[in-house]
């Protein structure tokens, strides 16, 4: 089935992940991965299929200058976070999936 996947990925938003990681939404009607991609930089994306086709993808993870990193939350909320040089945490951003598979950030 990840072979299948990798493809979709690879057709419909242009990456080519390294590693693909199956996500519990909870029963909705697509399913949710997170791929890890390597470029300039090692990079995480949330990915929502359904029907053989990507409905919504969202950069949740990545290093530059500095490490960005998340967390997934059962709620089907990412709390995205900036790693410090001390590796204190600064929360930056809070997605949600939504029961359709779209991602939408969070006030």
């Amino acid at each position: 089935d990840l072979p299948e996947i990798n493809e979709i990925i690879n057709t419909q938003i242009n990456e080519f992940p390294l590693s693909i990681f199956i996500i519990d939404n909870g029963n909705m009607p697509f399913q949710t991965y997170i791929i890890e991609i390597d470029g300039d930089s090692v990079t995480q994306i949330l990915v929502n299929i359904e029907n053989n086709k990507v409905i919504s993808h969202e950069i949740i993870g990545y290093e530059s200058d500095y490490e960005y990193t998340f967390i997934m939350n059962k709620s089907l909320t990412v709390d995205m976070y900036k790693v410090n040089k001390d590796e204190s945490r600064l929360l930056i951003k809070k997605i949600q999936i939504n029961k359709d598979g779209t991602i939408s950030e969070k006030k």
